[in-house]
This record gives C-alpha cells, structure tokens and sequence, in this order.
C-alpha cells in the first residue's frame, strides 16, 4: 500500500525568538524599566540630560530620537505617538561614521548620515516587531510527521511566503500536484 501524502503547513508565533539588535545603531536609553537594544555592554550614563551631552560630544555621530508606547504590549519607533499618557521619549539610536564604515559593505561616499539613518529607522521597525512579538515560522508537515520548520521571520507575511515556498518544495519531491496546495493552518 502506498503512503498518499497529506502535507499541511502551519504558521505559528515565533516564541523563542532571540533579541534581534546588534545591528549598526546602539541604543541609548534612560527607561528605568526596560532594556531596550543591544546586549553589548555599552557604558553610557543612564541620565537623559547626560546621554545628550554624551552623544553631542561625540565625533561625528548620528542619533535619531526613540519613543516608546507602554500601553498592553510596547512599541517603538523614531517618531512620537502622539500619545501624551501611554508613550514618551526615552533615547536616542546612534552610530558613528567609523562604526557605518566597519558595519557597512561598500558605504556610500557622499551622504552617509542619509543613509546610515534609514538603515538605523529599519532596525528600529524591526526591534518594534521582536517586542510586539511579530515573529513568525513555519512548519511543514506529512500527517504527524515533520518535514521541514524554520523561525526567526520578523512579519506574518514573510513567514506564510517562505513557509508557501517550502511547502511547493515537498509537493514536488514528494509528487503532490501542485495546484491542489497544502492546507494552512494558522496558529496566530
């Protein structure tokens, strides 16, 4: 008797996912609560007048303001909320042009504040979905069994695509048709 595949892909909450900041930018913070950013041991006073004379005395530094929302789960960002109860300012990103230099492959010459702040406004968009528990996988299954998995993805969508593509993977090693796709079961 033949084995008839019945593959399933599932989406599920990517709960052991790691802080993903060690990026370019380092996070100064005075929150007295959280720690936000970087595990590296970053000796910085924990005073908001203290932290902007520190960074202001820095040799070509760039620093972008951070704001955090604190109202059933936080978010972070570079620009306010708007929310005068729930969200405040609570430090700066920064980088210097010596660490944009070692951190980034080929850096542009001209304009590298330009663009060490969009990639800095990026990873701040991806701490925001780590704390907000926006990270995703996948697993692909036969029945019971597993096939494939994989975790770490910063965005529901992301994960359904490379869980979509993993899933084509196994109909076609396995001979499932194609157009008849797996069902997805989404444990979100």
């Amino acid at each position: 008797m033949t084995h008839e595949p019945t593959l399933t892909l599932e989406i599920i909450q990517d709960d052991g996912a790691e802080n993903p900041y060690d990026q370019l930018g380092e996070i100064a913070h005075w929150h007295p609560h959280y720690t936000l950013g970087s595990k590296r041991e970053v000796r910085l006073p924990r005073e908001r007048t203290a932290i902007v004379d520190w960074l202001k005395s820095q040799d070509r530094t760039l620093m972008l303001p951070l704001y955090l929302l604190d109202h059933s789960g936080l978010s972070i960002r570079t620009a306010p909320f708007g929310d005068p109860w729930d969200s405040s300012h609570v430090g700066f990103i920064f980088t210097t042009l010596d660490r944009y230099k070692e951190m980034v492959e080929s850096p542009p010459r001209r304009y590298w504040k330009a663009h060490a702040r969009g990639l800095m406004t990026d990873e701040v968009k991806i701490l925001n979905q780590y704390l907000a528990g926006d990270v995703w996988g996948y697993i692909v299954k036969d029945g019971d069994d597993v096939l494939d998995s994989c975790g770490g993805f910063y965005g529901h969508d992301e994960a359904e695509q490379e869980g979509n593509d993993a899933l084509a993977y196994w109909q076609s090693k396995l001979g499932v048709t194609p157009d008849l796709p797996g069902l997805l079961i989404d444990r979100s």
